[in-house]
Formats: structure tokens, sequence, C-alpha cells
């Protein structure tokens, strides 16, 4: 990635604009990677400990379970539970200690995270759906003005103020050491801004040959949204809120591409926008 992007192309009279806000942060926020991997660390050693508190009376249950006659059996009419990726982190933490437990290992430290390591490879989140070329108002043949018209548009969309005192870069800092309810009423703002972004973007006429860039923005958006709602689940849901808020790198990556396929598609067309026009935000 190309950092000099988010250090020198974008000027500082633009802190309003959302591509300010969330590029000011990046370089703290990359910094801060390597305390979020930390706390997805401790979340697992605190539910093998929580495991290890509760697997004997769980296996005790179990026990009573198979061996009470007045035990109701589960019928196909019974709802599906649906798992949250923590569940499903979970009770992988408890299908590993078992094997382990079974094969006469004794639970160390050094076991629980060999656990913890192996546990954390894995995906448990759940995939978001993004937007394709399919969802875009594909326009053909249009003007020089009229691509002029979609910039400042587009510009206008991008430059919506911010909906909170604090950016969710900022919260997704703080909700690792701190409870995310904390933040509710600033998330939700957050994503609302964000989906009216969405929908602004998906009303507008693209042209043919900027429509893959715009893809790529609506789809940035998307992953920021993905990402807002995962911090407002921490509490209920830490290891699908962190796979979300891990994904969010993406989407600036994303965001990045997008700036950087229109700048070099409106220059092609040979437009430009003065420092007044809200197309010029593109080409910073």
């Amino acid at each position: 990635m190309n950092l000099r992007f988010f250090r020198t192309r974008i000027g500082a009279s633009l802190l309003a604009a959302l591509i300010i806000i969330l590029v000011a942060l990046f370089l703290r926020y990359k910094s801060t990677a390597s305390e979020q991997k930390g706390q997805a660390r401790l979340i697992v050693e605190q539910m093998i400990s929580d495991t290890l508190k509760n697997v004997n009376q769980a296996e005790m249950n179990a026990a009573n379970a198979s061996s009470s006659p007045d035990v109701a059996v589960a019928t196909d009419t019974e709802p599906d539970v649906v798992y949250t990726p923590t569940d499903k982190f979970s009770q992988e933490i408890f299908s590993e200690y078992i094997s382990a437990k079974q094969s006469g290992v004794d639970i160390t430290e050094d076991i629980s995270s060999q656990i913890a390591d192996k546990v954390l490879s894995q995906d448990y989140s759940d995939k978001k759906s993004l937007y394709s070329v399919v969802d875009m108002k594909v326009a053909s043949g249009m003007t020089l003005s009229e691509i002029k018209s979609y910039g400042n548009a587009l510009g206008a969309i991008l430059t919506t103020p911010p909906a909170a005192k604090e950016t969710e870069i900022e919260i997704f800092q703080k909700i690792t050491t701190g409870p995310s309810t904390k933040y509710a009423t600033e998330l939700t703002a957050i994503k609302n801004r964000y989906n009216k972004m969405v929908a602004g973007i998906l009303s507008l006429k693209v042209p043919v040959d900027a429509v893959s860039s715009q893809v790529n923005l609506v789809n940035a958006l998307t992953i920021f949204i993905d990402a807002v709602d995962g911090a407002a689940t921490m509490q209920d849901d830490p290891i699908g809120a962190l796979g979300k808020i891990a994904n969010y790198d993406k989407g600036m990556e994303m965001l990045q591409n997008s700036i950087d396929s229109l700048q070099s598609y409106f220059a092609k067309k040979g437009v430009t926008f003065s420092s007044q026009e809200k197309g010029f935000i593109l080409m910073k």
C-alpha cells in the first residue's frame, strides 16, 4: 500500500471530508494492529480459562442427561440455533480441550496457548455480501459535462460532514479496553452516515469506464459499515467483532484503489475541478 497517498495527496483543508477522517488516523490505526491481535489472544485465553473452570460440570451434566429417562429429546420441530462466530470459536476451544484431555495431556499454560493459536488460525467470520457492477446504474456515451457533474455529485457525497465526535477508528481502539455499549450512539450515527453515502452513490448514473472504481468505493464503505456493526457487538460477539474490525484495512485499500482509479479516469477524460467544486476532493 502506498502510504504517501495518506500523507501528502490529501490536503489539511479537507479535514471535514470522509477520506481525511479515515486516513488521518490510518498510521495510528496500523500501529495498534498488534494490540488488536493481543486483544484477540486475551479473549481466547479467557475463553480457555472459562472452559477449564466449567468443563467438569459440563461433562457431569452430559453424563446425567444421557442416563436420565426424563431428559427431553430434541425434535425436528425445534428451531435451528444460529451460532455467532464467538459461539463457534468457543465450541472449537471446547473440542480442542476435550481432545487434549482424552489423549492424557495435562492442560498447562503452554497447552492452552497452543490451543489458542490453533483456534485463532481459523476463520470464523461471517462473509459480507458486497456489491458488483449489476448493482450500479451504468451509463454509456456520457458527455464531458455529464462526467463532470458525476464527479461533483460523488464528491458531494464523500464530503458529508462527520456524524459523531469520534471516528470509528478511534472507537475501535477504545472498545478493546472498555464496553462498546458506551459508544452505541456514536456507532449508530456513523453507520447511518455510511448507509446514506452508499445509497447516494448507488443512485448516481456512473460512466461505464468508471463503474469498477465506483464498485470499489461502495464496497469500501460497506466494509466500514460491517466493521462498525462489529464494534457495536464487541461484548456479545468479540470474535466476530474483531474479525470485522480487522477487515477494515481491506476497506481502506479498496478506498485508495477507487480514488486512484477515479483520478486516472477524470485525467484521461480531461475533466478538472476547481478548489470550489465538490469533485475537487477526488483529484487531491
